[in-house]
């Protein structure tokens, strides 16, 4: 999977590029943290994850984790789920 948007922005010197990319990392490991916790509330209202991920689309919550972690998380779902 390609996590990059294949663009490069010029942003100053490299002590500059090197905190954009920190505080982007931070910001993106937030966002999948809290996107994990709300995965967890939709198992324990037995909703299910496909509609859930449709529907939140369309909300201010959603955001790029949705789409990039999916799949993983719905495999990692399906193995706990079946043992």
């Amino acid at each position: 999977m390609d996590l990059s948007s294949g663009r490069i922005y010029y942003v100053g010197k490299i002590e500059t590029a090197v905190a954009f990319k920190l505080i982007t990392n931070a910001m993106g490991f937030a966002q999948l943290f809290v996107f994990i916790e709300g995965l967890q509330f939709i198992s324990k209202f037995s909703m299910n994850i496909e509609d859930f991920l449709k529907a939140a689309r369309d909300t201010a919550a959603y955001n790029y984790w949705f789409d990039a972690r999916r799949e993983k998380y719905l495999r990692r779902t399906t193995q706990h789920t079946s043992q």
